[in-house]
């Protein structure tokens, strides 16, 4: 191999380098993003994960503290589901908006 042709192949695989480092960043970002977005799609179970740490707790074999803690996670998880309201998901925005349109063309006839 000549000299140039090294030289080209090693700036060849520079920037290749680069290229995989930046898809490799992007791919973080999305991943992150991704995972941030996850939150608002309805999953299967809204429970609270205190409730299930207590449980956990209750099932790890020290009989004392860890049942006490762990009735103590449950109960707190129960009272915060009770108070807090339940999270809107995005189903229930575009149902919403679904529900809101179909009054609002039954409005339209009695207003012309």
């Amino acid at each position: 191999m000549r000299r140039e042709d090294v030289q080209s192949l090693v700036l060849a695989a520079h920037e290749l380098g680069i290229s995989l480092r930046e898809a490799c960043a992007l791919m973080r970002d999305v991943s992150v993003e991704a995972r941030k977005l996850k939150g608002l799609w309805r999953r299967g179970s809204t429970r609270s994960p205190l409730i299930a740490l207590g449980v956990a707790l209750i099932a790890f074999p020290e009989p004392i503290i860890s049942d006490i803690v762990g009735w103590t996670l449950i109960v707190s998880g129960l009272i915060g589901s009770r108070v807090r309201p339940p999270p809107i998901y995005v189903e229930d925005v575009i149902d919403t908006a679904n529900t809101a349109l179909l009054e609002l063309r039954k409005l339209l006839p009695s207003l012309l």
